[in-house]
């Protein structure tokens, strides 16, 4: 949010300060979300905000190796748009989850899942949580239906999407979705760069889906 009156402006988790009266207010507003509980001190510091504009998102898979893939293209897609990805949710931006839905156990770990980032939606109403992969395909609206605080559903075949389908939710506060087939699937084309200069072994894709 932003309040050149107030002399400073707040996006995602960065802060900019035009006055001196802006950092009181800044330092006012970090003090306020200290008491309600949507930052705190972690071992390395101040968690859930930061002077960087740095956005984060946090991602778990569930399933195959097809899944890790399409993962790994995820966060290689919202990379060009300045999202990083962390191991604390508490930090996040950006909550995605990668689903399954060949065996019943995956997909309950999924709604099991969601309910408890609930909490995190209740403490910051500007983080966006998400369902991709195949429990969002086969579910479309019903998700959303079934999980008032989901505000993004994408199919298998909407990867590329993302980053639009993110910005239409955070300009108009209305949860998408998006599981439409397409002829071709352009995903497909999009190889993720190793996020470790160590690694040596990627996934490719054979096949779409499962059968």
């Amino acid at each position: 949010r932003k309040d050149e009156k107030a002399g400073y402006s707040i996006y995602g988790k960065g802060l900019m300060v035009f006055s001196a009266q802006g950092l009181m207010e800044a330092l006012t507003l970090i003090f306020q979300e200290l008491y309600e509980g949507l930052i705190y001190f972690g071992p390395l510091g101040l968690k859930g905000f930061s002077v960087t504009n740095g956005k984060y998102i946090y991602l778990q898979t569930f399933g195959c190796q097809m899944n890790v893939h399409d993962s790994e293209k995820m966060l290689s897609i919202l990379a060009t748009h300045d999202y990083r990805p962390t191991d604390d949710i508490h930090r996040a931006d950006i909550i995605l989850l990668n689903t399954c839905s060949v065996r019943a156990k995956p997909e309950h770990k999924v709604y099991s899942a969601l309910g408890r980032f609930k909490k995190f939606k209740e403490k910051n109403h500007h983080l966006i949580i998400g369902v991709g992969g195949c429990v969002a395909q086969q579910e479309g609206e019903r998700l959303l239906d079934r999980i008032g605080h989901l505000d993004l559903v994408f199919g298998t075949h909407n990867l590329h999407r993302l980053p639009d389908l993110i910005d239409d939710i955070q300009a108009s506060r209305r949860p998408m979705c998006a599981v439409e087939f397409y002829d071709e699937v352009r995903s497909l084309d999009i190889f993720p760069a190793p996020s470790d200069g160590e690694k040596v072994k990627s996934y490719v894709t054979i096949m779409q889906g499962c059968d």
